[in-house]
């Protein structure tokens, strides 16, 4: 979905799972109707201390223009095998998605400088301009810190139940979720005055009630409520 923003995008992309020492960063620039993705593949403390650090980097070009849907159905004047084409085996491609890490496999190695605390990053020789630019970008939030940050992930859990990502996948609807995420991310005093609204079932809420510890209680109590509020109608 970010891809198809069709604006420069620095993104950064790391796993859930165990030994967590890996990281990803796509910075996505255009160029007419070409999409331009710079991949770097890191280790997760990599803006952390001042040292020289080694990454993979890898650059994909592609097609941005939308692809022309085929026409469903079989060709005119093609019926019990007349008029096809002969067939030519094609071959196999790996099923499954491509590995978003494949960069530390696919990529070349190179070096950088990191300088937390003055956040900046420096390539060693055969370092192109776009690359340092980026790492640049990304250790202005990154820097003396880890990529990896379980402390986030519960505000990122809430943030996500106030920000609801489910519904129509579009740019335009992706976009605006994704702004209003992160400005409720930068500013928290912002999150008590988002309100929610809630439908609840009438026969949920009531089995709800009788099942719990205090149902019967609660069941009383209303019973007689609505008694006295006839005795109340009635005199």
């Amino acid at each position: 979905m970010i891809k198809r923003l069709k604006r420069p995008f620095t993104l950064v992309i790391h796993k859930h799972k165990k030994p967590y020492d890996k990281a990803v960063i796509w910075d996505i620039l255009y160029e007419g109707n070409q999409r331009i993705i710079h991949k770097f593949g890191v280790k997760t403390d990599f803006f952390r201390h001042r040292k020289k650090r080694e990454y993979r980097y890898l650059m994909v070009q592609e097609s941005s223009a939308p692809k022309i849907l085929k026409k469903r159905g079989r060709k005119k004047g093609v019926k019990n095998g007349q008029g096809k084409s002969k067939h030519v085996p094609k071959p196999k491609k790996k099923r499954g998605r491509k590995g978003i890490f494949s960069v530390f496999t696919q990529g070349k190695k190179h070096y950088a400088y990191i300088y937390p605390w003055r956040k900046k990053v420096r390539l060693a020789k055969k370092g192109s301009g776009t690359v340092s630019a980026a790492l640049n970008r990304v250790i202005q939030l990154y820097a003396k810190m880890t990529i990896q940050n379980n402390l986030a992930e519960n505000k990122n859990s809430v943030l996500e139940h106030r920000v609801w990502f489910s519904g129509r996948k579009t740019p335009e609807s992706f976009e605006k979720r994704l702004r209003t995420f992160v400005i409720m991310q930068n500013n928290p005093t912002l999150w008590d005055q988002v309100k929610i609204d809630h439908s609840f079932r009438s026969d949920l809420m009531e089995k709800q009630i009788k099942n719990s510890v205090f149902g019967a209680i609660v069941q009383d109590v209303y019973q007689w409520g609505n008694k006295s509020q006839k005795k109340g109608v009635m005199n």
